[in-house]
């Protein structure tokens, strides 16, 4: 993932976090992922989309967020990469 598309991603988390309720995350992530110049692909967006509205609380909506810069940062983490 590009910096531009990470750095994107932690300004929505920033955003999330500060929101209400689940209806006000969703609604902030998906202000900022219908943004003409997001560098978040639109199938990409689609998908965290997807994804965010599986959630069911917006604590599980912020740890899926959360995990998803993560994954974006880091990379795949599996059982035999730590150790």
């Amino acid at each position: 993932m590009s910096n531009a598309k990470s750095s994107t991603l932690r300004v929505i988390i920033e955003n999330v976090y500060s929101a209400k309720d689940h209806a006000n995350g969703i609604q902030i992530l998906m202000a900022h992922l219908e943004k003409p110049d997001c560098p978040i692909r639109s199938l990409e967006a689609i998908g965290i989309v997807m994804r965010a509205k599986q959630c069911p609380t917006l604590l599980a909506l912020q740890k899926y967020l959360t995990n998803s810069w993560f994954r974006y940062e880091m990379g795949p983490v599996n059982r035999r990469s730590r150790y």
